[in-house]
């Protein structure tokens, strides 16, 4: 089991890990929100969303990036929990 934290959301709101316990969750972990290696992994992983979401899979993007630049680069949408771990 992986240690709890408790991060920002792109809109401000504290979203803990813990919550999420008895379900299955990709955690992808990103160094910076405009980074384009870091867009085409997520844009990759947003292919595939409906069928994670199929396996009940919860997925998550963590940016070392403030939570408005998170937002304003993210292609991460539909089914994807954009968080960050810096403040704004």
């Amino acid at each position: 089991m992986a240690p709890d934290f408790e991060l920002a959301d792109t809109t401000g709101t504290k979203q803990k890990l813990s919550s999420f316990r008895g379900r299955r969750v990709l955690i992808s972990f990103f160094q910076f929100a405009a980074c384009p290696v870091c867009a085409y992994n997520i844009d990759r992983m947003q292919q595939q969303i409906d069928i994670l979401e199929q396996a009940g899979i919860v997925t998550m993007c963590i940016y070392a990036s403030k939570p408005h630049n998170a937002s304003k680069f993210s292609n991460a949408s539909k089914g994807t929990l954009v968080l960050s771990d810096k403040k704004g």
